[in-house]
């Protein structure tokens, strides 16, 4: 048996502790904290960022959905989230494939293209963080059906890249897949320019893992084959990677893709320039493709109704050198053209 002294001792030392103050020290710190936080944007932005963790964890769209009901909650009462939080948040929707969340936040976050200043644009593109843009980019590219994207939409992406563009794209060991969302972005809301410069940064990098292949390549030929300045930017691209050194830029341009290049000579006199054809097939024969003989002279008559005598006489003597057989209405119309 105890002592009975020290049992005397244990029941006076419980007696003479405060239950109820050591109870209430942790409540009242926690109300106060409370109390301090409600309806702060630091309490905001914990639970966004916790709803945030959530949806990448689970891969589900539940807390992504919850995460922005806090963002639009805080929209309404004034409260402004920092970059770091907002491009978590994009990251969340766009992941779980929440397109109208995601492009909400992208478009508060990111600038207009061409209405912000330089300063403005690359400020923004430090601030939207670079895994957030590529799985924006991504969720956009994989809508289902194939729709069109918003062409402002895909500037703002573009511009929220900023100069590091390339970087992002080829640095390390390339991302292909990144690009060729963006290139696929470019091909459907009809932005030939830049898809060709988003290609041709792919292409040209000597990076085996950021070069794009024929399919990405026709489908932005076939973007480009719908307007006049769709095909010159397609021209130029061709030229571009002839020049190329890299043996992945020169596969573009080589004879296997010669007929997914061939078919802009149709469209460069569907589309009136004619001139821009003719500059397709001279790099095709360059490099060892030889267009049908039917597209052929139809690049032919195109640049006769178009004026272009000078290209055309040398289109007609590369023809008669091929052996293909010309047409006597379209040879009388040569010789005339020399004649005159």
């Amino acid at each position: 048996p105890r002592h009975p002294r020290r049992r005397r001792r244990r029941r006076r030392a419980c007696v003479s502790r405060d239950p109820s103050r050591s109870l209430l020290e942790p409540s009242r710190s926690l109300l106060g904290t409370f109390l301090r936080l409600a309806g702060s944007a630091e309490a905001y932005e914990s639970l966004l960022r916790a709803s945030c963790r959530a949806a990448l964890a689970r891969s589900h769209p539940s807390p992504a959905r919850a995460a922005h009901g806090l963002y639009a909650e805080m929209g309404s009462l004034g409260l402004a989230l920092p970059p770091a939080a907002a491009s978590q948040l994009l990251l969340a929707c766009a992941r779980t494939k929440q397109a109208a969340q995601a492009k909400e936040v992208f478009e508060r976050v990111a600038p207009e293209a061409g209405h912000a200043a330089e300063e403005a644009e690359e400020a923004a593109a430090a601030a939207v963080e670079p895994a957030a843009l590529r799985a924006f980019a991504l969720m956009l590219s994989a809508s289902p059906g194939g729709e069109p994207c918003d062409a402002s939409l895909v500037r703002r992406l573009l511009a929220a890249h900023g100069r590091a563009l390339a970087e992002r794209l080829v640095g390390g060991a390339g991302d292909r897949e990144h690009g060729a969302a963006l290139v696929q972005l470019c091909a459907s809301c009809g932005l030939a320019e830049q898809g060709c410069g988003v290609l041709s940064t792919l292409a040209c990098s000597g990076v085996a893992a950021a070069t794009p292949g024929p399919a990405l390549l026709g489908t932005l030929l076939a973007s480009c084959a719908k307007s006049a300045a769709g095909v010159e930017h397609a021209a130029s691209l061709l030229t571009r990677l002839g020049e190329a050194t890299h043996p992945a830029a020169a596969r573009l341009a080589a004879s296997k893709c010669g007929d997914v290049w061939a078919t802009l000579l149709d469209a460069a006199c569907r589309t009136g320039v004619p001139a821009a054809g003719f500059g397709v097939y001279r790099t095709l024969v360059s490099r060892g493709f030889e267009p049908e003989a039917e597209a052929s002279l139809r690049l032919l008559q195109g640049l006769r109704s178009g004026g272009v005598s000078a290209a055309a006489f040398e289109l007609r003597a590369m023809l008669l050198q091929r052996g293909v057989p010309i047409p006597e209405g379209e040879e009388e119309a040569e010789v005339a053209v020399e004649e005159g």
